[in-house]
């Protein structure tokens, strides 16, 4: 298998065959660079697993990969001088391809912190609390087989329990178009408390909210009002001058790659991994956003 990107080659290899270069290659990026103990590093896996390896021209080892046979992808390195030059997601992209060949499902991996984005870009979602491995903070991915794909909503159960799921698998920006931020949604303990969650998580963890009436959602004596006033630097709400132009009459977005939208009451559709969806409805959002007003009674209110 090769894939071609730059002059640059991405090789299934054999670990008998190519064990030298590949240790190379990790005890430079894990051992030395990232300071990794060596009996972490070197785990006895490496005989089961199929490796990957980038080499340009040359014939130069640049970086490397490994699929164990459990789906999980890892041991993703490329030399320092060789970064930003897209190896990362060549390499990335051929271990996914082969875990499909072999019928893995679902693939995951164990995402250094600071590179969650990239995986996201390679359609993995985060899920679970983040966690320390080799003293690096680390967050679980995963990747389904079937790709991206929105789930119907029929009911408002079904729309509370996939509204928390978004909520809960946001790392770091939650949009909400709400007209009313609907109580039967929002103003629910569990979803309260999500929220809350989510902005104390992660010093870059914001929540921005767009409504159509503030004086409405303020009369209802709205609990995620007060969350807001605890929380001021963490969560802003602003009033739309009108609706967004999207079809939903109510939706959910967060980094920009999971999406909850209802059409109709309590209608509508979902994905944790939908980003042509949740891009768009980011964009509709932020274009509201920039022409919206700050919802300045919620300073008045003694919540």
């Amino acid at each position: 298998m090769s894939l071609e990107s730059r002059q640059i080659s991405v090789l299934k290899v054999p670990w008998n065959t190519h064990k030298t270069a590949l240790q190379s290659i990790r005890e430079q990026v894990f051992i030395i660079e990232q300071r990794v103990p060596k009996t972490l590093e070197w785990d006895g896996q490496d005989e089961t697993s199929t490796h990957f390896m980038a080499i340009n021209n040359d014939g130069d080892y640049l970086g490397c990969a490994r699929l164990l046979p459990t789906g999980q992808i890892g041991r993703m390195a490329v030399l320092k001088k060789h970064r930003a030059q897209g190896i990362g997601a060549s390499l990335l992209t051929a271990a996914i391809r082969e875990g499909h060949r072999l019928g893995l499902d679902p693939l995951f991996l164990h995402a250094q912190r600071y590179a969650e984005a990239f995986y996201e870009r390679g359609g993995f979602v985060a899920y679970g609390d983040t966690f320390e491995e080799a003293g690096i903070e680390h967050v679980a991915m995963r990747r389904v087989a079937a790709g991206p794909q929105a789930a119907s909503l029929s009911n408002l159960d079904q729309c509370r329990e996939s509204l928390l799921q978004v909520v809960k698998a946001t790392r770091r920006r939650l949009l909400i178009y709400s007209p009313d931020l609907d109580r039967e949604l929002f103003d629910q303990p569990s979803m309260v408390d999500a929220l809350s969650e989510f902005v104390r998580s992660a010093p870059q963890a914001h929540l921005s909210i767009g409504i159509l009436d503030i004086k409405q959602v303020v009369n209802r004596d709205h609990s995620l009002l007060a969350l807001a006033q605890r929380l001021d630097e963490k969560i802003k709400i602003r009033v739309f001058p009108q609706a967004p132009g999207a079809l939903a009459t109510c939706f959910v977005c967060g980094d920009q790659t999971r999406q909850w939208q209802l059409s109709e009451s309590y209608q509508g559709s979902f994905g944790l991994n939908t980003p042509a969806i949740a891009e768009r409805l980011a964009k509709d959002f932020d274009q509201r956003w920039h022409q919206g007003k700050e919802a300045r009674e919620l300073r008045l209110l003694h919540l």
